[in-house]
């Protein structure tokens, strides 16, 4: 039962060095369960865009959303030609 608690524990460490590493670096979370614990958590790394799996697998609306961000993101941080 912890085990969304510890991944989000090592996403709290990896997050921010990647963010300082990568100008252009763009973090989607994909969760199964988000506590309110675990959405204070992503709050406090600024996290505040996150996609729930089942709306995500079960829900067009939802899908269409994640793939717009993915899409979103991929053409922002690809290099200029």
């Amino acid at each position: 039962a912890d085990g969304p608690f510890r991944a989000s524990g090592t996403a709290q460490v990896r997050v921010p060095v990647a963010l300082a590493q990568a100008d252009k670096l763009a973090v989607l979370i994909v969760a199964g369960v988000v506590t309110s614990t675990m959405q204070a958590r992503l709050a406090e790394m600024r996290m505040e865009r996150y996609f729930d799996i089942d709306a995500v697998l079960y829900n067009d609306e939802a899908w269409t959303d994640f793939v717009n961000e993915i899409f979103h993101h991929a053409l922002r941080i690809a290099p200029e030609r």
